[in-house]
């Protein structure tokens, strides 16, 4: 039996910007390892994002610095070690960690660099939210304006 040469993923688009988002849940391996997939067939910049929830100003102003700059260290630690994870395997992301609502975020940054395709995960870590809200990919999916994946 004759084996079939596989076809790179979506040979016929040309996707030069990638916006990856991950939020640390179990999916994030997945994502990564797609992102580095199609980045590396395409020769793509990728974009890895990590958005996290607005502070509230009620806190006062010392308050609000502190808790802002937890919030981004909270969010370094998850999203740099994927970053490396994707430089050890050829492909260099340029880190992005922005606070606000993760749709909203990740169609800015989606936006704002031209993404010619979105990649996250299809469930987050806050299901409360999810129920309350809609997931943050339907979201992404209603509102991009690229090709977004969804990875399950």
């Amino acid at each position: 039996m004759k084996k079939k040469k596989e076809e790179p993923i979506l040979q016929d688009v040309n996707i030069k910007s990638i916006v990856v988002a991950i939020d640390g849940s179990k999916q994030t391996g997945q994502i990564i390892s797609s992102a580095i997939h199609i980045a590396k067939t395409h020769s793509a910049k990728v974009y890895l994002v990590h958005a996290f929830s607005p502070v509230s100003e009620l806190l006062g102003k010392e308050r609000l610095e502190k808790a802002v700059a937890k919030s981004i260290e909270e969010a370094h630690e998850v999203i740099d070690q994927w970053a490396e994870l994707m430089k050890e395997a050829g492909v260099k992301p340029e880190v992005e960690v922005i606070e606000g609502p993760p749709a909203r975020a990740i169609l800015s940054v989606a936006g704002t660099r031209s993404a010619d395709m979105i990649i996250m995960g299809a469930r987050g870590l806050n299901p409360l939210t999810e129920l309350m809200l809609g997931s943050v990919s339907e979201q992404v999916v209603r509102r991009a304006r690229c090709p977004v994946m969804i990875v399950r």
